[in-house]
């Protein structure tokens, strides 16, 4: 396999992912730092993928090969459905505990400063950067799913490993396209 070659082609997977309003920030008791961890990426994950999406956008016009221009726009795709499903998390989260909302604000503050501060060449080599790094990590939590998330919340375990699968199958996307 090469990294200017898709590995799998991408399937864009619209999950219906509800969270009721009575989500436990400590759904994880089992392993309430596991736990805690994931929550905090998934408040990362929002700012970062919707920054993702304003990035492809801009350099959707630059895109002058077909097969690139495809891979991106599936690429796009992908990240707007785990944004939206880690935003339904996110939301039940804040419901129950209204001081996270806070959180949340920065994370996305974090991800628009850095989108106005930079150039397009920049935020390409960003995202090819961090998502080349996430296989290794995503394939250890896949590969160990039932210690790390089987005492969890179906739910929310459910959440993570999706989004898991879904990284690993477009983890040479963002290089293809910033290639």
């Amino acid at each position: 396999m090469s990294f200017n070659q898709p590995a799998v082609p991408i399937t864009v997977r619209n999950l219906p992912f509800t969270f009721s309003d009575g989500v436990r920030f400590n759904w994880h008791p089992k392993n309430p730092a596991f736990g805690r961890f994931l929550n905090s990426l998934s408040f990362l994950f929002v700012g970062f993928e919707q920054y993702i999406i304003k990035v492809l956008r801009d350099a959707a016009p630059l895109i002058q090969d077909p097969a690139v221009k495809i891979e991106a726009r599936l690429f796009l795709e992908q990240e707007a459905q785990h944004s939206v499903a880690h935003s339904r998390h996110i939301k039940a989260l804040t419901k129950t505990y209204p001081g996270l909302q806070s959180t949340l604000d920065k994370a996305i503050e974090h991800f628009d400063q850095l989108y106005r501060r930079e150039t397009t060449a920049f935020h390409l080599a960003y995202i090819a950067d961090l998502e080349a790094t996430f296989t290794p990590t995503l394939s250890f939590a896949i590969n160990n799913r039932q210690p790390l998330f089987e005492a969890g919340d179906a739910n929310v375990s459910s959440l993570f490993l999706w989004h898991a699968v879904e990284e690993i199958e477009h983890r040479s996307s963002a290089f293809i396209i910033y290639n």
